[in-house]
C-alpha cells in the first residue's frame, strides 16, 4: 500500500484567495517547497534489510575509526604545540649553540650561531639523545681552542665551520 502525505505547508495565499505578489512570495514558496521535498516520504518503496545493514555498517565503521582519529589528533596537537626542547647554551666568550631535541624519540641536533639571526646545523648528537632531556643534563659550552659541548660525562666536539651531512 503506497501512501503519501498531503501537502503539509500549503502555498501562501491571502485571506481573499488571491496569490501574493512580489519577491517575498517567491522566496517563501521556494522555502516551503524545499521543506516539503525534504520531509515528505519518497514514493519509492523502501526495502528495510539493506538500509538496516548499511546503517549499522556505517555506524560501526565510524565507531571503530574514532579511537584512531583521536590518537592522530593527540599527536598532531602535541606536535603543533611543540613537545620538543630547544636549549640555547652560551659560552663565556659570547659564542652560543642551540641544542634541539624532539619530543617523540629524543633525537638531538646541534646548531651553531651563523650570524645575529640565523643558526646552521653542525651535527647530530646521538650521544646525548634519549629520554633524559637535554635541559636536565646541565650542559655547558667550552671554547678553549676548539668548541666543545660538555653534558655530564659526555664531551661533544663542535666545529662551527663544518656543516653536518
Amino acid at each position: 500500500m503506497a501512501w503519501a502525505l498531503p501537502p503539509i505547508w500549503p502555498l501562501p495565499f491571502e485571506e481573499n484567495g488571491a496569490e501574493r505578489k512580489g519577491s517575498v512570495d517567491s522566496v517563501q514558496t521556494l522555502r516551503l517547497g524545499l521543506l516539503r521535498i525534504a520531509f515528505e516520504p519518497s514514493r519509492i518503496p523502501h526495502v528495510f534489510a539493506p538500509r538496516l545493514i548499511v546503517d549499522w555498517t556505517a555506524g560501526l565503521g565510524v565507531a571503530a575509526a574514532l579511537p584512531y582519529l583521536g590518537i592522530i589528533l593527540i599527536f598532531a596537537f602535541l606536535g603543533a604545540v611543540g613537545m620538543g626542547d630547544d636549549v640555547k647554551i652560551t659560552a663565556a666568550d659570547g659564542s652560543s649553540v642551540l641544542v634541539s631535541q624532539d619530543g617523540f624519540d629524543g633525537d638531538v641536533v646541534i646548531y651553531a650561531q651563523h650570524d645575529g639571526h640565523h643558526c646552521k646545523r653542525v651535527r647530530d648528537a646521538p650521544e646525548i639523545a634519549g629520554w633524559t632531556r637535554v635541559k636536565d643534563h646541565d650542559c655547558r659550552l667550552e671554547t678553549g681552542g676548539r668548541a666543545s659541548l660538555v653534558c655530564g660525562d659526555v664531551v661533544l666536539q663542535i666545529d662551527p665551520q663544518k656543516r653536518a651531512t
